[in-house]
């Protein structure tokens, strides 16, 4: 079950499509760490919305790390009991 707390968690994004459907970030983009304000964002892809599309947000400079935002429902899912 994906509600349960795994290593995978860290890597989905909810699907457009439903709540119950998920999108595994693979590649580069599971390297790109979170910061608020972030230097890139992310939206899913209208030709085929089960791909994710990072973009920069402004100027990133050559060796500077890729962060997004990984969005408050990220955090409240990982808050202790």
């Amino acid at each position: 079950d994906l509600q349960e707390v795994n290593r995978l968690n860290d890597y989905l994004f909810t699907s457009p499509d439903a709540a119950t459907d998920y999108l595994v970030v693979m590649g580069c983009g599971m390297l790109y760490n979170h910061a608020s304000p972030p230097n890139a964002k992310w939206e899913v892809d209208e030709a085929d919305n089960r791909f994710l599309r990072f973009y920069a947000d402004r100027d990133i400079k050559a060796g500077e790390e890729i962060f997004h935002d990984y969005g408050e429902e990220y955090w409240t899912t990982r808050a202790e009991d």
